[in-house]
């Protein structure tokens, strides 16, 4: 609480830094109509994660070696990082087969049948089921 009423250490010296003031009552109140207005404009705010474009090439390439064909869209780096080569997922529609990483590019070729390794639901930080993310 002493951050956001006095601005810390560092910045108690400021004025602006005082988030909140405890009233005559006890209860802490916002010191001003500006503050509350910043606030209940960044609240909710989606962050941006790191993403990389999801390219196809030819199966069983290594993408490192491979400018890839067309670009399906964007994964979230943090899912793909967990992918190892040949594993599969599905994206935009269609099973996907993982061939690799190069720079800000994913590579990706067609999985031969249905069923997807690991599951993937775009935008979401957490795999579904296979089933549920058809």
């Amino acid at each position: 609480i002493d951050f956001v009423a006095t601005g810390g250490y560092a910045l108690k010296n400021y004025e602006r830094y005082a988030r909140i003031r405890l009233n005559k009552d006890g209860m802490w109140r916002v010191s001003n109509p500006r503050v509350a207005q910043q606030y209940r404009l960044n609240v909710g705010t989606i962050i941006e994660v790191p993403a990389l474009n999801v390219r196809y090439v030819k199966a069983g390439s290594k993408g490192a070696a491979s400018h890839g064909g067309r670009v399906l869209g964007k994964i979230e780096e943090a899912f793909l990082e967990t992918l190892t080569h040949g594993d599969t997922f599905m994206f935009a529609g269609k099973v996907l087969r993982f061939e690799g990483i190069r720079e800000n590019e994913c590579f990706v070729s067609n999985a031969p049948g249905s069923d997807a390794k690991v599951p993937y639901y775009g935008g979401g930080k957490f795999p579904l089921s296979t089933y549920l993310a058809e």
